[in-house]
């Protein structure tokens, strides 16, 4: 079976079962596309030959050509993790290659403090 048609069912998967937004959908669908693009663009036909090193290959490739911030780069792994935990759950794969996988921390920034002035100037 080939890859856009796990991607399909996937999201069929959220759609139906997990009552996922349109938005949530739409949003898996087009990162899991770039996946699957990457994937070909790599000669990797099959899920089974998907390893945690080109995952993170693609990680990387995608983070410095689309110039992503770590929090989008939190979200593109968050639907790969979910991707093949769903083929995994559903015997599809039998080793998952996203448990590897960290979702890097969030930077907390510090809030900027304003002046009693700034507070009370009105723009």
């Amino acid at each position: 079976m080939n890859i856009s048609c796990d991607i399909t069912k996937f999201l069929s998967h959220l759609s139906i079962e997990r009552s996922c937004s349109p938005k949530t959908i739409y949003d898996y669908n087009k990162e899991l596309s770039k996946l699957n693009k990457f994937f070909s663009q790599k000669n990797t036909d099959s899920l089974d030959s998907v390893t945690t090193s080109l995952l993170r290959e693609y990680l990387y490739y995608t983070k410095e050509s689309r110039k992503l911030s770590q929090s989008s780069i939190s979200k593109v792994i968050a639907i790969i993790k979910s991707f093949f935990n769903y083929l995994e759950e559903e015997e599809i794969i039998l080793k998952n290659p996203s448990r590897k996988i960290k979702v890097p921390k969030k930077i907390n920034r510090i809030p900027q403090i304003i002046s009693k002035v700034e507070f009370f100037v009105i723009p």
